[in-house]
Protein backbone atom coordinates (compact mmCIF):
# COMPACT_ATOMS: atom_id res chain seq x y z
CA UNK A 1 0.00 0.00 0.00
CA UNK A 2 2.01 3.12 -0.87
CA UNK A 3 1.28 6.68 0.49
CA UNK A 4 0.92 9.99 -0.80
CA UNK A 5 1.83 12.61 0.60
CA UNK A 6 -0.25 15.72 0.65
CA UNK A 7 0.00 19.41 1.73
CA UNK A 8 -2.12 21.68 3.12
CA UNK A 9 -0.90 25.27 3.13
CA UNK A 10 -2.99 27.45 5.54
CA UNK A 11 -3.32 30.96 5.03
CA UNK A 12 -2.96 32.17 9.10
CA UNK A 13 0.37 29.93 9.55
CA UNK A 14 3.27 30.11 7.45
CA UNK A 15 4.50 26.67 8.03
CA UNK A 16 2.30 24.26 5.96
CA UNK A 17 0.73 21.16 7.25
CA UNK A 18 1.29 17.83 5.95
CA UNK A 19 -0.92 15.41 5.92
CA UNK A 20 -0.57 11.88 4.15
CA UNK A 21 -3.15 9.08 2.72
CA UNK A 22 -2.87 5.53 1.43
CA UNK A 23 -3.77 5.76 -2.35
CA UNK A 24 -7.21 5.04 -2.49
CA UNK A 25 -7.75 5.00 1.15
CA UNK A 26 -9.70 8.06 2.46
CA UNK A 27 -7.05 10.64 4.25
CA UNK A 28 -5.39 9.79 6.97
CA UNK A 29 -4.21 13.22 8.57
CA UNK A 30 -0.60 13.63 10.87
CA UNK A 31 -0.49 16.65 12.74
CA UNK A 32 2.50 18.41 13.19
CA UNK A 33 3.69 20.33 16.28
CA UNK A 34 5.94 24.39 16.31
CA UNK A 35 6.80 24.59 19.94
CA UNK A 36 4.73 21.84 21.41
CA UNK A 37 1.42 23.20 20.29
CA UNK A 38 -0.64 21.30 17.09
CA UNK A 39 -0.56 23.35 13.63
CA UNK A 40 -2.93 20.44 12.32
CA UNK A 41 -6.33 19.87 12.00
CA UNK A 42 -6.97 15.82 12.56
CA UNK A 43 -10.69 15.86 12.68
CA UNK A 44 -10.54 17.60 8.86
CA UNK A 45 -13.32 20.28 10.20
CA UNK A 46 -11.44 23.77 8.98
CA UNK A 47 -10.26 24.50 12.84
CA UNK A 48 -6.96 24.22 13.74
CA UNK A 49 -6.33 21.62 16.22
CA UNK A 50 -4.42 24.43 18.62
CA UNK A 51 -7.96 27.10 18.38
CA UNK A 52 -9.80 23.80 19.16
CA UNK A 53 -7.74 23.24 21.94
CA UNK A 54 -8.56 26.88 23.57
CA UNK A 55 -12.23 26.38 24.06
CA UNK A 56 -13.92 26.25 27.05
CA UNK A 57 -13.78 22.90 29.41
CA UNK A 58 -10.21 22.84 28.24
CA UNK A 59 -11.12 21.87 24.61
CA UNK A 60 -14.07 20.04 25.74
CA UNK A 61 -16.70 22.43 24.75
CA UNK A 62 -19.55 19.95 24.49
CA UNK A 63 -18.54 18.32 27.50
CA UNK A 64 -18.51 14.80 25.94
CA UNK A 65 -15.29 13.83 27.48
CA UNK A 66 -13.70 14.04 24.30
CA UNK A 67 -11.55 17.10 22.67
CA UNK A 68 -13.24 19.08 19.66
CA UNK A 69 -10.25 18.70 17.82
CA UNK A 70 -10.74 14.61 17.90
CA UNK A 71 -14.15 14.85 16.12
CA UNK A 72 -15.17 15.64 13.27
CA UNK A 73 -19.13 16.26 14.51
CA UNK A 74 -17.80 18.90 16.84
CA UNK A 75 -16.13 22.47 15.98
CA UNK A 76 -15.25 24.84 18.65
CA UNK A 77 -14.04 28.06 16.82
CA UNK A 78 -13.01 31.84 17.85
CA UNK A 79 -15.96 34.37 16.50
CA UNK A 80 -14.39 37.21 14.19
CA UNK A 81 -16.12 39.66 16.36
CA UNK A 82 -14.61 39.52 19.79
CA UNK A 83 -12.31 36.33 19.87
CA UNK A 84 -14.98 34.56 22.54
CA UNK A 85 -15.72 30.78 21.29
CA UNK A 86 -18.74 29.35 19.73
CA UNK A 87 -19.08 25.49 19.44
CA UNK A 88 -21.01 23.76 16.72
CA UNK A 89 -21.99 20.25 17.67
CA UNK A 90 -23.82 17.67 15.34
CA UNK A 91 -24.80 13.97 15.66
CA UNK A 92 -21.46 11.99 15.25
CA UNK A 93 -22.69 10.49 11.82
CA UNK A 94 -21.95 13.59 10.39
CA UNK A 95 -19.20 15.42 9.71
CA UNK A 96 -18.49 19.55 9.55
CA UNK A 97 -16.06 20.69 6.54
CA UNK A 98 -14.55 24.42 6.05
CA UNK A 99 -15.75 25.61 9.44
CA UNK A 100 -14.38 29.27 9.48
CA UNK A 101 -15.60 32.51 11.65
CA UNK A 102 -16.13 35.78 9.82
CA UNK A 103 -17.47 39.34 9.45
CA UNK A 104 -20.44 40.04 7.57
CA UNK A 105 -20.77 38.50 4.85
CA UNK A 106 -22.46 41.62 3.44
CA UNK A 107 -22.23 44.85 5.75
CA UNK A 108 -24.12 47.35 3.33
CA UNK A 109 -27.64 45.75 3.58
CA UNK A 110 -27.46 44.21 7.23
CA UNK A 111 -31.01 43.16 8.53
CA UNK A 112 -32.76 46.35 10.21
CA UNK A 113 -32.80 45.94 14.04
CA UNK A 114 -30.56 43.09 14.76
CA UNK A 115 -26.84 43.12 16.08
CA UNK A 116 -24.78 40.67 15.19
CA UNK A 117 -21.97 40.29 18.38
CA UNK A 118 -20.93 37.29 17.28
CA UNK A 119 -20.18 37.58 13.80
CA UNK A 120 -20.75 35.06 11.38
CA UNK A 121 -20.29 31.29 10.99
CA UNK A 122 -19.45 29.58 7.20
CA UNK A 123 -19.49 25.72 7.38
CA UNK A 124 -20.54 22.27 5.06
CA UNK A 125 -21.61 19.71 7.05
CA UNK A 126 -21.30 16.41 5.30
CA UNK A 127 -23.09 12.79 5.73
CA UNK A 128 -26.81 13.68 5.25
CA UNK A 129 -29.42 10.55 4.39
CA UNK A 130 -32.41 12.59 4.50
CA UNK A 131 -34.60 14.00 7.70
CA UNK A 132 -34.28 17.00 9.48
CA UNK A 133 -30.46 16.71 11.19
CA UNK A 134 -29.92 19.40 13.88
CA UNK A 135 -26.90 21.68 14.53
CA UNK A 136 -26.38 22.88 18.06
CA UNK A 137 -24.73 26.06 18.37
CA UNK A 138 -23.51 27.13 22.09
CA UNK A 139 -22.68 30.55 22.33
CA UNK A 140 -21.13 32.08 25.47
CA UNK A 141 -22.68 31.19 28.86
CA UNK A 142 -23.81 34.92 29.76
CA UNK A 143 -25.49 35.36 26.12
CA UNK A 144 -28.93 34.82 25.07
CA UNK A 145 -29.73 35.10 20.85
CA UNK A 146 -33.11 35.68 19.59
CA UNK A 147 -32.44 36.19 15.75
CA UNK A 148 -30.88 33.76 13.53
CA UNK A 149 -30.37 35.37 9.65
CA UNK A 150 -28.63 33.27 7.07
CA UNK A 151 -26.95 35.26 3.68
CA UNK A 152 -27.06 32.83 0.76
CA UNK A 153 -29.65 31.95 -2.12
CA UNK A 154 -33.28 30.52 -0.96
CA UNK A 155 -35.26 28.37 -3.11
CA UNK A 156 -37.35 31.82 -4.34
CA UNK A 157 -34.42 33.75 -4.91
CA UNK A 158 -31.42 32.30 -6.26
CA UNK A 159 -29.13 35.55 -5.45
CA UNK A 160 -27.50 35.83 -2.26
CA UNK A 161 -29.52 37.83 0.13
CA UNK A 162 -30.37 38.35 4.27
CA UNK A 163 -32.86 36.30 5.10
CA UNK A 164 -34.25 35.31 8.59
CA UNK A 165 -33.83 31.26 9.37
CA UNK A 166 -36.37 30.29 12.03
CA UNK A 167 -37.83 26.99 12.48
CA UNK A 168 -40.74 26.36 10.18
CA UNK A 169 -41.71 23.22 10.99
CA UNK A 170 -39.12 22.31 8.24
CA UNK A 171 -35.86 24.03 8.83
CA UNK A 172 -34.28 26.83 11.13
CA UNK A 173 -33.23 28.18 14.32
CA UNK A 174 -34.63 27.70 17.56
CA UNK A 175 -33.44 29.16 20.64
CA UNK A 176 -32.68 27.62 24.33
CA UNK A 177 -30.82 29.57 26.85
CA UNK A 178 -27.19 30.18 25.29
CA UNK A 179 -27.91 27.86 22.84
CA UNK A 180 -29.36 27.53 19.10
CA UNK A 181 -30.61 24.89 17.85
CA UNK A 182 -30.51 25.06 13.62
CA UNK A 183 -32.65 22.68 12.02
CA UNK A 184 -31.66 21.65 7.86
CA UNK A 185 -32.68 19.67 5.42
CA UNK A 186 -31.04 18.59 2.61
CA UNK A 187 -31.17 20.62 -0.70
CA UNK A 188 -34.20 22.71 1.19
CA UNK A 189 -34.22 26.94 2.61
CA UNK A 190 -31.13 27.26 4.64
CA UNK A 191 -28.70 25.11 2.33
CA UNK A 192 -26.96 27.09 0.40
CA UNK A 193 -26.51 24.88 -2.62
CA UNK A 194 -30.01 23.78 -2.67
CA UNK A 195 -29.24 20.28 -3.88
CA UNK A 196 -29.92 17.31 -2.21
CA UNK A 197 -26.42 16.19 -2.76
CA UNK A 198 -25.71 14.65 1.05
CA UNK A 199 -24.21 18.00 2.09
CA UNK A 200 -25.16 20.85 3.80
CA UNK A 201 -23.47 24.50 2.95
CA UNK A 202 -24.30 27.02 5.24
CA UNK A 203 -23.56 31.16 6.14
CA UNK A 204 -25.64 32.37 8.94
CA UNK A 205 -24.98 34.04 12.40
CA UNK A 206 -27.06 34.60 15.93
CA UNK A 207 -28.05 37.84 16.91
CA UNK A 208 -30.36 40.00 19.09
CA UNK A 209 -33.46 42.42 18.43
CA UNK A 210 -32.45 45.87 18.69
Amino acid sequence: MRLLPLVCIRSNFSDPVILSAAEGVALAPVSIFRGGVSLGDLDLDGVFDAEEAGAANDGDANTDGTQDSEQAHVASVQNAADGGYLTLAVDDDLAFMQVTAQGSPSAGDMPAGVDFPWGFLDFELEGLKGGIRTVVLTLPEEVVANAYYHYGPTPEDLDPHWYEFLFDGESGAEFDGNRVLIHFQDGMRGDHDLVEDGVIRALGGAGTQV
